[in-house]
């Protein structure tokens, strides 16, 4: 019960604070920066990956900045086109 009680909260703050998809990870960074956003299997290691989501907002700023510095504008559209990875 507990447990369920923790996720209402949870949604009813994400409600309140993410109007939108861009919202969440800048979101989800301030309140857990450390807790697991995405995992990755390392075939050349043999074993998982942990990225948190302060480690996913500040490489997801990073690109912004990165598309800013080319001339694009909100509203542009672009294409990336990249392998099945978030490592940089």
């Amino acid at each position: 019960m507990e447990n369920s009680a923790n996720c209402t909260l949870l949604l009813d703050e994400l409600k309140q604070n993410c109007h939108v998809l861009s919202d969440f990870i800048p979101f989800r960074a301030s309140q857990v920066p450390n807790k697991t956003a995405l995992r990755q299997f390392n075939r050349a290691e043999d074993k998982w990956e942990d990225f948190s989501y302060l480690w996913l907002k500040d490489n997801i700023h990073r690109w912004q900045k990165a598309l800013v510095a080319t001339g694009l504008k909100r509203g542009d559209r672009v294409g990336i086109l990249l392998g099945n990875s978030p490592m940089p």
